[in-house]
């Protein structure tokens, strides 16, 4: 029995994997700015940013995250559309970290 079938909606919130995998993304990103010297604020600074931009393209949804979420109903929609949400976030701290 799957979770769909389970829970019986679409992405159910008990099944959390895909937000843990777009967030992971930006929080190593940050890790590996931090180990290499390439932020000036506190890694705890962006993290708090992290957390709020992935929240922010996880509700808005600009597009490609809307692609996924709307075109793919299944697995791959579900986690995809994290991920890239995840990625948008990687691009804001990165210009992030080089803007200060």
């Amino acid at each position: 029995m799957d979770s769909e079938t389970e829970f019986e909606i679409k992405d159910p919130k008990q099944i959390v994997i895909d937000e843990v995998l777009g967030q992971a993304l930006p929080l190593i990103f940050i890790v590996y700015l931090s180990s290499n010297n390439l932020i000036s604020l506190p890694a705890e600074i962006y993290y708090l940013i992290s957390f709020i931009l992935f929240r922010f393209f996880d509700i808005v949804k600009p597009f490609p995250v809307s692609y996924f979420d709307k075109n793919h109903k299944n697995f791959f929609g579900i986690i995809m559309d994290d991920i890239m949400a995840g990625l948008y976030t990687m691009l804001i701290i990165y210009f992030l970290s080089l803007k200060f």
